[in-house]
């Protein structure tokens, strides 16, 4: 028992050595759970305080109050715009919800011409009630598309801090 016991608390020790917090570049909105996360590895896209393009570059590590990429490490006060077409900021995706949408009015369209012609055995006709709602899915979801944030400006009511954490984040 004595033998188990000790080698749980060294299984402990050996794992507790090795995990250690992570420095994560997070974006929030103030006031708000809106939180998007950049970890070491992840790509990023910025402009920076005075300049009218934008910089890709990955993330190499982060330290307290800076980001180190490949050939460059810049301050977290120098950035102004973050790109975030790749990440998501709130917590489900638009872009994901309005291309199921647009599928989804197209299929609708799609499966009652075939239950009409295919099924049924009628000749094809324009039914305005399939059409309209089958449109409407579609129109929306072109619309939800849109709406998906794309870059926020940092300052104001969005922050971009350099935190440690040591939990697993999504």
């Amino acid at each position: 028992m004595r033998e188990k016991f000790t080698l749980t608390v060294l299984i402990f020790l050996f794992f507790s050595s090795i995990l250690s917090a992570q420095n994560v570049l997070m974006l929030e909105k103030a006031g708000t759970n809106k939180k998007v996360f950049f970890k070491s590895g992840d790509e990023i896209r910025y402009k920076l305080k005075g300049e009218d393009h934008y910089r890709k570059d990955h993330i190499v590590s982060l330290k307290d109050s800076s980001i180190i990429f490949h050939y460059n490490k810049i301050g977290v006060e120098e950035i102004s715009e973050i790109d975030i077409r790749k990440k998501d900021f709130i917590k489900f995706n638009l872009k994901k919800t309005g291309t199921v949408l647009q599928i989804s009015g197209a299929v609708y369209i799609l499966l009652d011409q075939f239950n009409k012609t295919v099924v049924q055995g009628n000749d094809w006709e324009f039914e305005g009630d399939v059409w309209i709602t089958g449109a409407i899915l579609v129109g929306v979801g072109t619309a939800i598309k849109f709406l998906h944030p794309k870059k926020f400006k940092v300052g104001g009511k969005y922050k971009l801090h350099i935190i440690d954490i040591n939990y697993v984040y999504q």
